[in-house]
């Protein structure tokens, strides 16, 4: 049996931070109200006091809370649609993946490291041909071979995909 993956909540953090923001702009109305109509019991320091304690120790913590939240459900999302690409696909170039989520391939390569590290993928990171290769079942099976190119003589490793078509890294000749 397989774990399931963990993937960050964000929940929680996304109320308490709407709470927090919620709270601390009643809090600072508040202050900003003793400020504007000072009384004798409450004068102006009071008032100075209020608004800043809703600012700083309110309002400031809900922006981080919300602003996380919002980043980690970004997060989460991209990498379920790489998981959902890597269900239907046993290789993933890191272009593919980065012209699909709308971003740069550096961007992809961290979302695919995210995947992997969350549990969501299993399978290889090739770093230097820049290709993500499935290790899920009912994806086909991948293996990687020594080969010699017909087109320009170069010895090297690649990786073969059954069903689709395997080229030279060096001049983009068809190898297997």
């Amino acid at each position: 049996m397989t774990a399931a993956p963990h993937l960050p909540r964000f929940t929680f953090r996304l109320w308490l931070g709407w709470i927090l923001l919620v709270m601390g702009i009643t809090w600072t109305c508040v202050g900003l109200a003793i400020l504007a109509f000072p009384s004798e019991k409450a004068g102006r320091d009071a008032g100075t006091f209020n608004a800043l304690l809703g600012l700083a120790a309110l309002v400031l913590p809900g922006f981080v809370l919300v602003g996380s939240a919002r980043r980690d459900r970004r997060r989460v999302e991209r990498v379920q649609r790489v998981a959902a690409l890597a269900s239907v696909a046993s290789r993933l170039p890191f272009g593919q993946v980065a012209e699909d989520l709308g971003t740069d391939v550096a961007t992809a390569r961290k979302v695919l490291f995210d995947a992997v590290s969350f549990g969501v993928l299993s399978g290889r990171i090739d770093l230097e041909r820049g290709v993500f290769v499935s290790g899920q079942p009912g994806v086909a099976p991948t293996g990687e071979r020594d080969v010699v190119c017909p087109g320009c003589g170069a010895r090297s490793s690649v990786v073969v995909v059954p069903g689709l078509p395997t080229s030279c890294p060096f001049c983009g000749a068809g190898v297997a």
